[in-house]
């Protein structure tokens, strides 16, 4: 599928527009919370343990077909591999006590760590693997303990997904743009031709290096100046499109699905795209419920329907799999329940803010 047009275009959308943004975004509001960080470390615990539960979770299917004999793989880098929710966890656990240190400092020193991240990703891959060898084409066997943890910093195992080495650059920055007021004039109409065309003329290598998994995951420096030119692009782009949004939402604007009268009624395009946007802001502020639902379905699904498919079986498979996503997460989002030991609460399921913006807070 990477060799088709379609297929560039999927791997070129989850690229920067994806886990960069998600990790920028991670550094931002980690920045900006106001939380001690003792409870921002606790945080970054359950995110690295969660995580490691879905990769349980996800591979529930394949790992009972390996636990009853039918294939003859390795579990343990199912189990211990290093997807973005366990990236996240220990990317917390490292920034939250930098991001106490003066404005000041972090201003200069998160960019200055992002670029050390990026340029010495090389010189660590090539270290782990000279530590441990490599073990990324042989499937079938049990690698010693230090190979499944070196995976977490870098090198060059199958597992290795998201490495601290390069992938913790995109929270640095993100910490660093809390840091910072951008002028004005990086808010103008020359910023964001420059933006959008550094991310256009640069989209082929994107594309490239995103269908590269190999290369995607352990990538340099030139897809990272790359992916910060189309964070920017996007960022503008959304600048851009707010008053537009707050418009089409607002309860007395007539292109609002909750606004009355004939006005409104002539207009069904508008509510369809009111109604579209409200779809997209729900599932914004589910974000994670519905990654980790998504990741069950097609997780499991994957060993039950493992064969080449067409780009329609694709898309088809797509929507199926984002409408179950989207009727669990609407299930949980009406569940209510606490979880008792010895009978005492140990855990209530958290409520889904109504209209706020996701944080970290």
């Amino acid at each position: 599928m990477a060799d088709t047009l379609a297929g560039r275009i999927a791997f070129l959308l989850g690229g920067a527009p994806v886990a960069p943004l998600l990790m920028v975004g991670l550094g931002f509001f980690l920045a900006r919370s106001r939380r001690p960080v003792r409870a921002l470390l606790l945080r970054g615990l359950r995110l690295l343990l969660g995580g490691l539960a879905l990769n349980l979770a996800l591979h529930a299917h394949l790992l009972l077909r390996i636990g009853f004999g039918l294939l003859d793989l390795d579990p343990w880098r199912y189990l211990l591999g290093v997807d973005i929710l366990p990236f996240a966890g220990l990317a917390v656990l490292l920034l939250a006590p930098l991001c106490r240190l003066p404005a000041r400092v972090l201003r200069l020193l998160a960019p200055l760590l992002a670029l050390l991240t990026v340029c010495a990703r090389p010189g660590v891959d090539a270290g782990i693997v000279a530590a441990v060898g490599r073990t990324a084409d042989a499937p079938h066997a049990l690698a010693p303990l230090p190979v499944y943890l070196y995976a977490c910093v870098g090198g060059e195992s199958a597992w290795s997904y998201f490495p601290l080495f390069p992938w913790l650059a995109y929270p640095l920055l993100g910490v660093a743009l809390a840091q910072i007021e951008l002028p004005a004039c990086l808010r103008g109409r020359a910023a964001c031709a420059l933006a959008f065309a550094a991310a256009v003329a640069g989209a082929p290598f994107g594309s490239a290096v995103s269908a590269d998994l190999p290369r995607y995951y352990h990538h340099g420096l030139a897809f990272l100046a790359w992916s910060v030119a189309a964070l920017a692009a996007l960022a503008l782009a959304a600048q851009g499109a707010a008053p537009w949004a707050a418009r089409v939402l607002a309860p007395d604007s007539p292109d609002s699905p909750d606004s009355s009268g004939a006005a409104a009624a002539r207009r069904p395009g508008r509510r369809v795209r009111s109604a579209a946007l409200r779809g997209w802001c729900w599932m914004g502020r589910r974000l994670t419920a519905l990654y980790v639902a998504q990741w069950l379905i097609l997780g499991n699904a994957a060993t039950l329907y493992y064969r080449k498919c067409s780009l329609a079986e694709v898309c088809a498979g797509f929507a199926a799999a984002l409408g179950a996503s989207c009727l669990l997460v609407a299930a949980w989002d009406r569940a209510d329940f606490t979880v008792e030991w010895a009978g005492r609460p140990v855990w209530r399921k958290p409520a889904i803010a109504g209209r706020q913006t996701p944080s970290i807070r």
